[in-house]
């Protein structure tokens, strides 16, 4: 029986989440979601086609591209995001027709823009399933769907993106680990390291679910946990 589950998240559509983290994913029989920066997955937009028809989730990472490193984004305005973000929805919808919906993936960091100004609460008028850029793991006894927090696996060795896999299991929870680069790339990990961590995924199947952001939510709505909210 599944003790918690788990979220595998990519930022950006970047060549090496095709060229590497697709591959494993594929060799281990998971799904992830991969967060579209349009520039980046225009690039490459049959091959990504290709990922969302074997699976895998391709949500709305419009943001990411802009923020900076602390997550801010001081020269967008409420109003320009929210433009941002619903045309990259309408690109969404017309590249991936056979996509229903997908959630909104939001930069690692800060959740703040001009004036200093929170943007998620702009966003949750918006989207119904948001990872935020919180650092944390989100317990089942209350998960608000609109501002999941993640873990950034930066930097992260095998072992210790494998232990905190193992502690979050332990906690009754649905654990949303973010990746920025695999194997190349910002805040890369490892290539052989991400192969370590799917392999183990796929041997705590039955502990671990490990599945799309977007499935997760659709799951947890679906047995009508009274512990879902929405902002």
């Amino acid at each position: 029986m599944t003790a918690s589950y788990l979220s595998l998240t990519y930022d950006g559509t970047q060549l090496c989440h095709l060229e590497t983290v697709v591959p494993h994913l594929q060799k281990y029989g998971l799904r992830g979601t991969f967060y579209a920066e349009p520039a980046m997955l225009l690039e490459n937009l049959p091959d990504w086609q290709e990922v969302q028809a074997q699976g895998h989730e391709i949500g709305n990472g419009c943001l990411l591209a802009s923020a900076l490193p602390d997550g801010s984004l001081p020269a967008f305005t409420p109003a320009m995001i929210s433009e941002d973000a619903e045309d990259s929805d309408f690109l969404l919808d017309d590249l991936f027709p056979d996509q229903e919906t997908a959630s909104f993936g939001m930069p690692w960091g800060e959740d703040r823009c001009a004036g200093n100004l929170s943007y998620l609460p702009y966003l949750a008028k918006l989207f119904n399933v948001i990872r935020s850029g919180e650092r944390g793991i989100n317990p089942l006894t209350e998960v608000s769907l609109q501002s999941l927090k993640c873990l950034p696996m930066e930097d992260l060795e095998s072992q210790q993106m494998i232990e905190l896999v193992k502690l979050a299991s332990h906690q009754n929870c649905w654990a949303v680990l973010a990746f920025d680069g695999v194997g190349s790339g910002d805040r890369s990990v490892d290539a052989y390291a991400h192969e370590d961590l799917c392999a183990f995924l796929a041997e705590q199947a039955q502990e671990i679910m490990t599945r799309p952001v977007i499935e997760i939510a659709d799951h947890l709505m679906t047995v009508s946990r009274p512990s879902i909210r929405l902002i």
